[in-house]
């Protein structure tokens, strides 16, 4: 599987790499700061890419004497490096584009412009249903990135075409004192939506990095899971504890058992521990489960 998100990641480092100098290129020849926007909104996607490259080698090493807890605990931080960047880019292209608006905006090349604009929005929406696809069959976290900046990409030519065509009819109508105006607007509008995706994404990893509570299906089926063993085996107490980070959901159970409980040997507990394994391992199979049984309820960490 991540000889599977290598390859795909590599090959959106090309594509990205060919839509950024395309729409670098035309932006300047153009002069429209809205498809610069979008070439280094693909610049930056690439530079990210090739991170995600180096630190999935990185992740997938195994763990040893100075990570005995493996490499998983770097992806939700690498994810959020990511997000910031995007945010600073979305935030940085939202002052850059106010200022143009106060100063009265910009004249554009309106004919090239959205001939370009055809060809990156068919282009960047085509990529990001094939990541997708890919992402979700995969089940990567590092695709998801991937697709949800092409995602983001294909909007924001989609949304660019359009606006250039509102001042392209704007134009012929006659209304060229509203034309130059168009250009940084779109900019405005496309910083301010686009800065959702990435805010989320960093928040919900942000909370994988501080071991919050995923309060996802494992979780659930777990803590379900755990209490009908209490029931059915006239147990005292359970505590779990519940956290994910990247692919990994790191579980810890402690069941209190009465005192004197009856054992006949310690396959029987062996026995539980393989329930509750088999009851969420098809949620998710990358577990680093850990389940106790004690009867004194001060060893229930």
């Amino acid at each position: 599987m991540a000889l599977t998100e290598n390859r795909l990641i590599k090959l959106s480092i090309y594509l990205t790499g060919v839509f950024a100098f395309l729409s670098i290129c035309f932006g300047l020849f153009t002069d429209a700061k809205a498809i610069i926007f979008d070439g280094l909104f693909s610049l930056i996607g690439m530079v990210l890419s090739i991170a995600s490259i180096f630190a999935l080698r990185f992740i997938r090493k195994p763990e040893d004497q100075v990570l005995p807890y493996g490499r998983a605990h770097f992806e939700p931080f690498i994810i959020l490096i990511q997000c910031l960047v995007i945010i600073f880019l979305c935030l940085y292209s939202l002052i850059t584009a106010s200022l143009d608006f106060m100063h009265g905006g910009r004249i554009v090349d309106l004919d090239v412009a959205i001939l370009y604009l055809i060809f990156s929005a068919l282009g960047s929406l085509v990529i990001w249903l094939y990541f997708r696809k890919k992402a979700s069959k995969v089940s990567s976290e590092f695709l998801k990135i991937e697709a949800l900046e092409w995602q983001l990409g294909s909007f924001l030519s989609v949304a660019i075409l359009v606006g250039m065509l509102i001042a392209f009819v704007l134009d012929r109508l006659g209304f060229h004192a509203v034309v130059p105006y168009v250009d940084p607007t779109l900019v405005i509008l496309a910083s301010l939506i686009f800065l959702v995706e990435p805010i989320k994404t960093g928040i919900r990893n942000l909370k994988e990095l501080l071991l919050y509570a995923p309060e996802d299906e494992v979780e659930m089926t777990t803590k379900a899971l755990v209490q009908e063993i209490v029931t059915s085996k006239n147990f005292l107490e359970v505590k779990s504890h519940i956290a994910k980070t990247g692919k990994y959901h790191l579980i810890e159970i402690d069941f209190l058992l009465p005192e004197g409980y009856p054992l006949h040997s310690v396959d029987e507990l062996d026995l539980i521990r393989a329930e509750v394994y088999d009851g969420i391992k098809n949620k998710n199979n990358n577990l680093w489960l850990t389940i106790s049984f004690t009867a004194q309820r001060r060893w229930m960490l």
